[in-house]
């Protein structure tokens, strides 16, 4: 693992319902679980070609104060991922490959 790609922030956040200051239920509520460092992976030719989503891959370091749950979204630079997958590296406990799908 080289520690300097990790250079990215994103924060892991769920959506849940929840009551607002006057007590009223509203349906989707942002808990933010936890923000890591992440490295963005970029696409490769074949990749590029035959994805037609916006899909970008996170990898985190391996273990993080929480175990990332596929219900939970990511916010990076401001944009909203869903995450479709989420790959652990049970070996050599070095990275956990995220991928996620741009929300629009």
């Amino acid at each position: 693992m080289i520690i300097s790609r990790l250079n990215n922030r994103i924060t892991f956040f769920s959506l849940a319902p929840g009551v607002n200051d006057d007590g009223v239920p509203i349906e989707n509520v942002r808990t933010d679980e936890y923000s890591c460092w992440a490295e963005i992976a970029k696409s490769t030719n074949k990749e590029f070609k035959e994805v037609t989503k916006e899909t970008t891959d996170f990898y985190i370091r391996y273990r993080q104060n929480k175990l990332v749950d596929q219900t939970w979204k990511i916010d990076f630079d401001g944009r909203i991922y869903e995450i479709v997958q989420v790959e652990e590296d049970f070996l050599n406990h070095d990275l956990t490959k995220i991928k996620g799908v741009l929300v629009k």
